[in-house]
């Protein structure tokens, strides 16, 4: 590998491409910075070794690269997009959210396993799969409608729009042969699942039969099993190899549809009671869409969150402060640990100079 490490990262919000390059020794006669002709990729050379990156962006022709007069051997550079691009300030895509494992990607065939040990949890005992709504769906009717239709249906009761099938007191739960699919977990009847046992008694937490991994909760509002899907392999046929999402990916979807619904960009992170716990992250989605690239690994441009984050020993104190500008994101402690660990992995990909800012940490997950 080339000891020039270089990385770019395209901000929607501004309309331009920054590139660093960190240079072994500092710049000199040697060192040249050159953009393409078809003006996708930047190439650094320097003391006889060359690094080459694509950008997120195409630049447009008269695009140049000065060194800078100081010697340095970090270098900086600001380029503007191309007319024309499809990453605009104003683009509608940068909250869009890819749930990993949609519903209308399952069908009757689909086996769901534990991600440790491959031990069959669903084996084609599900027929139907369908997108789980949001938790507060019956509740949000009352501001989707501004007029809702008149209904001459009553209950026992003599409560009048029961029928209508959405209001607080109706509640989705699980059905046999019908899955249920959020951005994170699966909502599946008890008699569709096998290999799955309570991990203590008296306590809703579901472990695989086999390596005693946790996978998941019994939900008895909902009447189901919630299994978690970081904690599944997934196939679509037995012949098929099995697949699992990035813990990483999932956090992602999370932390988008949290954005969208709760209009909050910073969240606690923890695990288990948060008036307990003394092990938690404060996270701020800096960044919901950035598109970069980088000198280390192989594969183009990525996507990703920019995550400005801190490690935090009272979390309850910090939402009893901050109240509503905080949400809560509650994980399974190896959960919370591999994001933390991914958050701490990514710095490495990033310039010295741009791993912090002011008193918090900056990483990087992929969207």
């Amino acid at each position: 590998m080339s000891p020039i490490i270089l990385y770019a990262e395209l901000l929607l919000h501004i309309p331009q491409v920054t590139l660093f390059a960190t240079l072994p020794s500092h710049c000199n006669e040697s060192t040249r910075v050159d953009i393409s002709s078809d003006r996708g990729f930047v190439s650094v050379s320097h003391g006889g070794d060359t690094a080459t990156i694509e950008l997120p962006s195409p630049v447009p022709p008269d695009a140049k690269l000065i060194l800078p007069a100081t010697k340095t051997k970090d270098l900086h550079f600001r380029l503007k997009l191309s007319e024309g691009s499809r990453f605009t300030p104003h683009s509608d895509i940068a909250l869009d959210n890819d749930c990993p494992w949609p519903a209308s990607s399952l069908t009757c065939d689909t086996q769901i396993a534990c991600r440790s040990c491959k031990t069959i949890l669903v084996a084609n005992t599900v027929t139907t799969w369908k997108d789980l709504p949001s938790e507060n769906w019956a509740e949000m009717m009352d501001f989707w409608h501004c007029h809702k239709p008149d209904t001459h249906e009553y209950d026992a009761s003599g409560t009048q729009g029961f029928a209508k099938g959405y209001n607080a007191s109706s509640r989705l739960g699980a059905t046999p042969g019908v899955g249920l699919v959020d951005i994170c977990h699966v909502l599946l009847s008890q008699q569709d699942c096998q290999g799955i046992q309570r991990k203590r008694l008296h306590q809703p937490f579901l472990e695989c039969v086999s390596c005693h991994e946790l996978v998941g909760i019994e939900d008895e509002r909902l009447q189901g099993l919630r299994l978690d899907k970081w904690s599944l392999s997934l196939r679509s046929a037995k012949e098929m190899d099995w697949t699992v999402c990035a813990i990483q990916t999932l956090i992602c979807a999370q932390l988008l549809a949290l954005i969208a619904s709760q209009a909050t960009h910073k969240f606690i992170a923890y695990s288990g009671t948060i008036e307990y716990t003394t092990d938690a992250i404060l996270l701020w989605v800096f960044t919901p869409d950035l598109r970069y690239s980088t000198s280390f690994g192989p594969g183009g441009p990525k996507r990703a969150l920019k995550i400005l984050y801190q490690k935090v020993s009272d979390p309850a104190y910090i939402l009893e402060k901050q109240g509503m500008r905080v949400d809560e994101l509650e994980l399974p402690d190896y959960v919370l640990y591999a994001l933390y660990a991914d958050l701490q992995a990514s710095k490495s990909i990033l310039p010295v100079s741009a791993r912090k800012l002011q008193n918090w940490d900056v990483g990087l997950l992929e969207r």
